[in-house]
């Protein structure tokens, strides 16, 4: 109640007088994509609950639900990275980069504590008060983000960042009973580091080459993407740890935390796959907001000499 009134009084409004230029919000495709997507959900609970002809009469009920018709000017999911939108073209390699990352992070906070109750035999309590480590780490680099980009630039970060993220990862896999709280704790809190650097890094690069009027329709399909990418990363975690049960047997690995640390060790390729996108970003990707490469590069030069 109080954030809603301090937005309107401390962001300016920006848009042009009269209106011109100004997008309405898509009511159409809103009401007539809206209720689809309850119904497809119930659809796939039916599925699965057995009731096929239920779940085939909801979705021929109305089947306009999930489609729409002319695309209107203010449409919810505009395509913002089409040729000529973007002057260097290198934001959809960095939407996909940073979508992939966010599902391999977003499934950390799902798996750890299932491990520490599951084979370690921690409590809930404990289990929790030991995740708070990761998000400790997410807050207290923040104060060092932008320096940190500004000084390395955003190609060198996310690749540095990236493979370090994987390294906490294949970490957080080796934890066991043995492991003493305060490297445990440890391990979490330089995971977090690193994925808040990396989402710091992604979240701010995928804006720097739209232009000013695509800046909304940038945003919303930000948005979309990062909530999708949040439920695909709990779901790759759900079917990486049913399938790391058979994949420990077979590697000969056994205890009870075998299938975590299989687990942990299928989700460190995804960081690698974002190292693998950013390496192809130019060298000064971003730099519209951190400065040219010359002049990060140029000043410790210039100081040795």
């Amino acid at each position: 109640m109080v954030a809603l009134p301090a937005a309107l009084w401390l962001i300016p409004d920006l848009r042009r007088e009269g209106g011109a230029g100004r997008q309405g919000f898509d009511w159409g495709g809103a009401c007539s994509r809206g209720p689809g997507w309850p119904r497809l959900s119930s659809v796939w609970s039916c599925s699965r609950a057995g009731g096929l002809e239920h779940g085939g009469l909801l979705a021929r009920r109305r089947p306009g639900d999930l489609r729409s018709g002319r695309p209107s000017p203010g449409a919810v999911a505009q395509c913002v990275a089409r040729p000529g939108h973007v002057p260097s073209g290198h934001v959809p390699g960095v939407e996909r980069g940073g979508a992939l990352f966010r599902a391999a992070i977003s499934a950390v906070p799902f798996l750890l504590p299932l491990m520490f109750q599951q084979a370690l035999g921690w409590s809930a309590a404990r289990a929790g008060l030991v995740l708070v480590a990761v998000f400790a780490g997410n807050i207290a680099v923040k104060p060092f983000t932008t320096p940190l980009l500004r000084r390395l630039g955003f190609r060198t970060v996310l690749v540095v960042n990236g493979v370090a993220t994987a390294v906490t990862f294949l970490l957080c896999g080796l934890l066991d009973a043995r492991t003493p709280l305060a490297l445990v704790v440890a391990v979490l809190f330089v995971s977090g580091v690193c994925r808040s650097v990396s989402l710091s890094a992604y979240a701010t690069i995928a804006f720097t080459d739209i232009q000013p009027e695509r800046t909304a329709d940038a945003n919303g399909l930000a948005s979309t993407v990062q909530q999708l990418a949040t439920g695909l990363g709990i779901a790759l975690a759900a079917l990486g740890l049913r399938a790391s049960g058979p994949l420990a047997a077979l590697l000969g690995l056994d205890g009870p935390t075998a299938a975590y640390a299989v687990a942990f060790g299928l989700l460190a390729v995804l960081p690698l796959v974002c190292v693998a996108e950013a390496l192809r970003l130019p060298r000064d990707a971003g730099a519209v907001v951190t400065g040219p490469v010359s002049e990060r590069v140029g000043r410790p030069a210039a100081r040795s000499a």
